[in-house]
């Protein structure tokens, strides 16, 4: 060995504890690096998809309010519909005593539905008045049942109807003893039909429709006595609800009857009861009539129809309604007899007790028979309306 060989010193080696030190510093290092690019990468990917989730919502947003604007129905208010309240009662006539009864009444009632069907189409409301061979007809039949149930969802009111021992056609149930039925029937008609029962059973019938019902068409205009007790609503008094209060007119005079100004109150049997007034639209030409009789008419007052579900009066009923929807295409002032009572849409005249309980003989001569019994619009022309051949044109021309 040489003597510069000898004198070169051996490189130490690093010790393990500061290799790991080394190490780790180097990781912590590649660590930061790494982040720091994760991080940069992740800000611009950030704001990127912001943007474009800024440009999606308001894309969405602007479709959304496209959409609203496209499904929103806009209502016109009441006071821009150019023809007063009103209001649409449906009779169901009783066909007591007549051959095939059951039958007819089968019939009448797919009318009614297509009548509802067609008013539920225009948002009208209805005020359904059942006789109670109805309500039998329809509380035998579960589907009836649940057509009924929809019907009063929809907003139609379950009513009354009845046809006093003093109407042309009457219905079986009796508010007097027999003996006095007998007599008032061989005057009315010249036969004494069955007797059903009496307002009690009456209004048990058509508890099966309604449990609560508290409003019809009692036909009481000649004779308060045969209104029930549980009746509060009314649109039958024989009384008109305008002009001077305790004017009496039947309802298939003229289409002034209809005129609502005012609910007229009184009480019968020491209950207070509430009546509207209503005009008989029995044919297309009076629903025609009617309608201009709306457009004239002060529009905070309340115009009152009925109609009956037979076929020459169901197409009078559309032919009204056409005019209504025309004229107020959301239905926004069709009521039903307790709502226009119980929104206190008119105000209230108190009508003399004495007066309101006054048999009306003239009513009980003439009435019956032009507006039921022998429907004016029924093709035939009886005793009165040749007497009055201006009352019921169709039937006598």
């Amino acid at each position: 060995m040489t003597e510069e060989t000898a004198n070169i010193q051996p490189v130490p080696k690093p010790s393990k504890k500061k290799n790991l030190i080394i190490i780790i510093i180097s990781c912590v290092f590649i660590l930061l690096i790494c982040s720091g690019v994760i991080a940069v990468y992740y800000f611009f990917v950030q704001n990127k998809n912001k943007d474009g989730d800024d440009q999606t919502s308001s894309s969405s947003e602007t479709s959304s309010i496209t959409t609203i604007t496209k499904s929103t129905t806009i209502i016109t208010p009441a006071s821009e519909v150019n023809i007063p309240y009103y209001f649409i009662a449906v009779h169901n006539e009783p066909y007591h005593d007549e051959i095939n009864s059951e039958g007819k009444i089968a019939e009448a009632y797919e009318i009614l539905k297509r009548m509802i069907a067609k008013a539920d189409e225009y948002n009208i409301k209805l005020t359904l008045m059942f006789t109670a061979q109805w309500a039998d007809y329809i509380y035998s039949s579960s589907d009836r049942m649940e057509e009924l149930e929809t019907w009063e969802k929809n907003g139609h009111e379950i009513a009354g109807h009845h046809h006093s021992e003093y109407h042309g056609g009457w219905d079986g149930y009796a508010a007097f003893p027999q003996n006095t039925v007998n007599n008032l029937r061989l005057e009315r008609n010249k036969v004494v039909e069955t007797t059903l029962g009496d307002l009690d059973d009456y209004i048990n019938a058509l508890k099966k429709l309604n449990p609560y019902i508290n409003s019809g068409c009692m036909n009481d205009e000649q004779d308060k006595r045969v209104l029930p007790d549980e009746i509060i609503y009314d649109t039958c008094s024989g009384f008109v609800n305008n002009g001077e209060v305790g004017t009496r007119r039947p309802d298939g005079q003229d289409k002034s009857v209809g005129i609502n100004e005012f609910i007229l109150t009184g009480e019968v049997n020491k209950i207070k009861r509430y009546w509207l007034s209503h005009y008989i639209i029995a044919s297309i030409e009076k629903a025609d009539q009617v309608s201009e009789e709306l457009l004239e008419m002060d529009k905070n007052t309340v115009y009152g129809t009925v109609v009956h579900s037979n076929d020459l009066q169901e197409k009078a009923f559309y032919t009204f309604l056409e005019f209504l929807h025309l004229k107020d295409k959301d239905g926004i002032k069709s009521r039903t007899l307790k709502q226009i009572v119980g929104e206190r849409l008119l105000p209230v005249e108190k009508i003399d007790t004495n007066l309101l309980n006054t048999i009306n003989s003239d009513e009980i001569d003439k009435s019956d028979d032009t507006q039921f019994g022998k429907l004016c619009g029924d093709g035939v022309c009886n005793e009165y309306e040749k007497k009055n051949s201006s009352l019921c044109p169709e039937d006598c021309s």
